[in-house]
């Protein structure tokens, strides 16, 4: 069956953790009835809305308030952007936000040590 989404973000988690990086997650992922689905989106989620947020700046780039990822399986054949999200991160972006699709955690751990963020 191959990693799941949910477990690559679970482990990027970690190690954002342990590196005590301020972040958060977005709960718009998994199944849900359709009563608690009601309930989230009146409190305010958004589908497409990216899984997790940096908080902390990038520490090599300027002029960004933090960093939206997208997290996605590894195997790039079973990974689907869908328009929504690709909606999100861009209007992210025109809020001076540093927006990426992340290809597991490995690419993930990897992008983020690119842009100066120690992980």
């Amino acid at each position: 069956m191959g990693v799941s989404e949910h477990s690559e973000q679970v482990a990027f988690v970690r190690q954002l953790t342990r590196a005590k990086i301020c972040f958060t997650a977005i709960p718009n992922g998994g199944k849900r009835d359709k009563k608690a689905a009601r309930a989230i989106a009146a409190e305010g989620v958004q589908a497409g809305f990216p899984d997790l947020l940096i908080l902390d700046p990038p520490p090599s780039l300027f002029g960004y308030v933090g960093l939206a990822i997208e997290m996605k399986v590894e195997d790039r054949s079973k990974a689907v952007v869908r328009p929504n999200q690709v909606k999100w991160l861009a209007l992210l972006a025109d809020r001076d936000w540093l927006t990426v699709v992340c290809y597991g955690a490995t690419e993930a751990i990897a992008y983020m040590r690119s842009i100066g963020y120690v992980i």
